[in-house]
């Protein structure tokens, strides 16, 4: 069953599933002395339960750890109650034991999705990491408030933990940063379904000896592409240009601001004009190549020179040095201008019933316009465009509220419209 987070008198709810991978007294086993050796499923096999039902709060954190390049795992916690003791990982009379063994264990499939006007949004698909129980309020023999919290990251923090196991001889000379993606996944034992981008940059042989998330973020950086985790627990690998060519990333998917027909927000994180993000001069290396080096003049005269500090810019595994000089004008072009930045929203998500469909389908990546008319000024509006880096929800007592990190998109959209398809001819930016 589903739990009904708000009820609307246009007829719409707001409802949330949470379900997880638990055994079940219907699943199937097999016993050594009983089994048939070549047919039989050996271990327990998990079924997805749905326990909505006991659900008091759930809150999912999905965030780049490195502006739309890294990724970092995202996060899961469940409030439950447990006043029955099904989540007690030590109850063996629970309806989870199957065998004398509990199901409730680190390691079990969790996943979580808000439903509205009958679409499902998936929230965080990931793995159990911890139960924690706790008793409030104990005056004697079974008294108090009984419950459980689960925490769970999502398929990133299994990548993590994969070891880098070598090869001999070495392997993928020559292929694209979605072949490359692919194999540093497969070596790493993920299973996650995916969407990976071919990409434009080709890569040097590897012997898959490194860390499998060290080798994905240095593919990625290789690439000047991005890598994540979407709600639904799908790997997503997008190549360098997907800022500036994909629908989602070029068309504004929602519009932010203290107007009418605009999403309100209830909170807005701004940062100061200032050269923290500047880059104007980038040197980018990749093994075995010359150092490519890229300025603006402008800035440098202005600003100084600043350079990136990514920690891969000069180990890049790009195939040849164009591909690396590319990568270094891209940053250039893209960092060059100090900008005053909306760094973050947080909108109350379940009051805004007319705008609840264009939140829930918000994604990493995604457009989106942000509109504030100071007090100081009658004429003065502030217009940013941005980028999605990171979606929090958190659902709790009947209402549901939604935290985006923003990244600038300004020079993207700059890039975005000046193509050959869509700019002027004697504006236009060609880039590599």
């Amino acid at each position: 069953m589903t739990l009904v987070i708000k009820d609307y008198c246009d007829g719409n709810r707001l409802e949330l599933t949470v379900e997880i991978g638990l055994v079940t007294t219907g699943a199937t086993y097999g016993i050594w002395d009983t089994a048939i050796w070549d047919t039989t499923l050996w271990g327990f096999s998990e079924t997805w339960t749905d326990i909505s039902a006991y659900v008091e709060r759930v809150a999912t954190s999905r965030v780049f750890g490195r502006s739309l390049r890294v990724w970092s795992a995202s996060s899961i916690d469940i409030g439950l109650n447990n006043q029955d003791g099904r989540f007690s990982p030590d109850n063996l009379t629970g309806p989870y034991v199957v065998a004398g063994l509990s199901s409730i264990r680190p390691g079990c499939g969790v996943r979580a999705k808000l439903t509205f006007g009958g679409v499902d949004y998936p929230l965080a698909k990931g793995y159990v990491d911890e139960w924690s129980e706790t008793w409030d309020g104990i005056g004697g023999p079974r008294t108090g408030v009984a419950t459980t919290s689960i925490k769970g990251t999502d398929e990133w923090a299994r990548i993590s933990a994969a070891p880098g196991v070598t090869v001999t001889p070495s392997v993928g000379a020559g292929e694209t940063f979605g072949a490359r993606i692919n194999r540093l996944l497969n070596a790493a034992g993920s299973t996650a379904p995916r969407t990976i981008d071919t990409g434009t940059a080709t890569m040097q042989a590897t012997d898959l000896s490194a860390d499998p998330v060290q080798d994905l973020e240095l593919t990625c950086d290789s690439e000047g592409g991005a890598i994540l985790i979407d709600g639904s627990g799908t790997v997503v690998a997008k190549r360098k240009y997907a800022l500036v060519e994909e629908t989602r990333s070029t068309v504004v998917q929602a519009t932010f601001g203290d107007g009418p027909g605009e999403i309100p927000w209830s909170e807005i994180e701004t940062a100061p004009l200032n050269v923290s993000n500047l880059i104007n001069r980038a040197a980018y290396t990749r093994v075995g190549g010359t150092q490519q080096v890229y300025s603006d003049v402008n800035s440098v005269a202005l600003y100084g020179p600043a350079g990136d500090k990514s920690p891969n810019v000069d180990q890049l595994i790009c195939e040849d040095d164009g591909q690396a000089l590319s990568l270094a004008t891209w940053s250039v072009l893209s960092h060059k201008d100090p900008q005053t930045l909306v760094t973050g929203l947080t909108i109350p998500m379940s009051g805004l019933t007319g705008h609840m469909a264009v939140l829930l389908a918000l994604r990493h990546m995604d457009l989106v316009k942000v509109i504030r008319r100071p007090p100081s000024s009658t004429s003065h509006t502030v217009t940013k465009y941005c980028f999605i880096d990171g979606i929090d929800i958190e659902v709790a007592e009947g209402k549901a509220d939604l935290k985006l990190t923003l990244t600038s998109a300004a020079k993207y959209v700059e890039f975005s419209t000046s193509k050959w398809d869509v700019g002027l001819w004697d504006s236009a930016l060609w880039f590599a």
